[in-house]
């Protein structure tokens, strides 16, 4: 890909805060367009992409051939996106005149609610976790970390035992763009944190110790991808027929928040989205309970 992806890359990861997830998904879709521009001109495939000579033609096409893969609407967006920063970039650092990416609009995707899991299936998996061993402790926190508190992924791994307040009743999170913000700990969660707390320290490898809150079964720092098995375990043992994945949690998290009548600027808070349009997404006109709650609370319904 050369040293100007490599250069790009490093700008989000240090100037950004990017996520290890963001960037892998940015070099992914970088790596995907290369391909694509490879074929496309009938060049070899090893031979490395001549950033100048893209146009506008060239990711037009490329965006067509994406919804001809069957591409979501959605995703092919996200790759236009990663395409407009990167030449955005190069124009910065004076490689480039023009970005062939900004003159294309995005496809427009019906609006449609995140998904989010029912309340039985949230019960299904509630039933399973125990408190009873260290890593039972753990793997119920992490759910009630995810479900309980609305966390990304990212901000999950990356918490330490530094972020948690002396009373354990609140915590810092670390989002995206190195944005914090305070989320509260649930009460049933602050004895059993507690508890994890006080045997964590016998769990971490003696040989690599580290301060990151959540420890996989070596002893060290737990990782997303730690993270996604876990969920996959669990799914499995709840019968559930979807994928259980950390974003959904935190889809659920809000839509559930969002029923029970939490306003959008607490919700928007809570989520650490940087602006509102985002966090509304929750709020689809189609959701049976608002048609419930208009009608029994409307004076004249």
């Amino acid at each position: 890909m050369g040293q100007w992806v490599d250069a790009f890359l490093d700008y989000l990861r240090w100037e950004r805060g990017a996520s290890p997830h963001t960037l892998r998904a940015y070099r992914r879709d970088l790596t995907d367009f290369q391909q694509f521009f490879c074929h496309y001109h009938g060049r070899p495939a090893f031979e490395p992409l001549a950033w100048m000579e893209v146009d506008d033609q060239d990711v037009r096409a490329y965006l067509a051939s994406l919804l001809e893969r069957g591409y979501h609407r959605r995703s092919t967006n996200r790759r236009l996106s990663a395409l407009r920063a990167f030449f955005r970039y190069l124009q910065r650092a004076g490689f480039r005149r023009d970005n062939p990416a900004a003159v294309l609009p995005n496809l427009r995707v019906p609006e449609e609610p995140p998904p989010a899991l029912r309340s039985e299936e949230i019960q299904a998996l509630l039933g399973l976790f125990r408190w009873d061993t260290f890593w039972q402790l753990r793997d119920a926190l992490i759910f009630g970390f995810l479900y309980g508190m609305g966390l990304r992924v990212g901000e999950l791994v990356r918490l330490s035992v530094e972020d948690l307040d002396p009373s354990r009743m609140w915590v810092r999170v670390r989002g995206k763009g190195r944005k914090e913000r305070s989320i509260p700990v649930l009460p049933a969660l602050q004895t059993p944190l507690g508890r994890y707390l006080d045997e964590r320290a016998l769990h971490v490898a003696p040989d690599r110790p580290h301060g990151f809150l959540w420890v996989n079964r070596r002893g060290r720092p737990l990782t997303d991808r730690g993270v996604r098995y876990l969920l996959r375990h669990y799914q499995l043992r709840a019968g559930l027929l979807r994928r259980l994945y950390p974003h959904l949690l935190r889809h659920t998290f809000a839509t559930h928040l969002l029923q029970a009548g939490v306003d959008l600027r607490t919700l928007q808070e809570l989520l650490g989205h940087a602006r509102l349009h985002t966090t509304q997404r929750y709020t689809h006109p189609e959701w049976s309970h608002i048609e419930q709650t208009y009608r029994g609370t409307h004076p004249k319904a």
